[in-house]
């Protein structure tokens, strides 16, 4: 995948390399952390869900916009770096204890031309 389209200044690839462009120098690893904290009326809809089924839209909408901040920050990383590009952009999602939630971004900084 690549997305141009996040930040017009920063390309953001999931490849560890970009078929279309020359990568002439490496910045370095960028990484960014989003934490996702207990909300009571989404932790009692999602263990609603949970006892009966379906999907907590609460919930995915918070992934979400954790998972936009992280690139985010990860875009403005490699911006300090100097770079124009990300590659090799990978998402986590992680639980680290009941109800709380990390969602990590972590790529890749290069310039290329």
């Amino acid at each position: 995948m690549v997305s141009e389209n996040f930040d017009e200044d920063i390309i953001l690839s999931t490849s560890p390399i970009l078929e279309t462009h020359e990568i002439n120098e490496q910045k370095g690893l960028v990484v960014a952390n989003v934490t996702l904290g207990r909300h009571v009326g989404k932790d009692i809809l999602a263990g609603l869900r949970d006892t009966f089924g379906g999907r907590s839209k609460s919930w995915e909408n918070s992934l979400t916009e954790a998972q936009e901040d992280a690139v985010g920050e990860i875009v403005e990383e490699a911006k300090k770096a100097g770079a124009n590009a990300v590659i090799g952009l990978t998402i986590v999602d992680e639980s680290i204890t009941e109800g709380i939630k990390n969602v990590k971004v972590v790529g890749t900084a290069v310039k290329v031309k």
